[in-house]
């Protein structure tokens, strides 16, 4: 585990910002696609979840210095964000009653 002080916990921030970028820019891919599609509500529900993820793991972390804590104001408010969006999507889920499954087995199966 990494010590949080100087530039490990610096690197540690910009580790986390871009994370959160790469992941802010798939779910705005996501949420641009069909919306009826379970796998795709599925992805953006896990999606989410990462958002939710990622926001505990500054939390479990005591900062020495106060530099960070506007980000982590605005880390918190995506948090509750991402926590509304995986309700919506679950009940979204809920009306759809199924998700689109490919097991090897079956296939297998009908080869033979």
């Amino acid at each position: 585990m990494e010590q949080i002080n100087g530039e490990l916990g610096d690197g540690l921030w910009t580790r986390h910002q871009w994370l959160h970028e790469m992941l802010t820019y798939r779910i705005q891919v996501l949420s641009v696609l069909a919306q009826v599609d379970p796998m795709l509500i599925f992805a953006r529900l896990v999606a989410q979840t990462l958002v939710l993820f990622l926001h505990s793991v500054l939390e479990a972390i005591t900062w020495k210095t106060g530099e960070h804590l506007l980000g982590m104001f605005e880390y918190e408010r995506l948090c509750v964000m991402a926590a509304h969006e995986v309700v919506n999507l679950v009940k979204l889920q809920a009306q759809l009653g199924y998700f689109k499954v490919l097991c090897p087995c079956d296939q297998l199966e009908k080869a033979y």
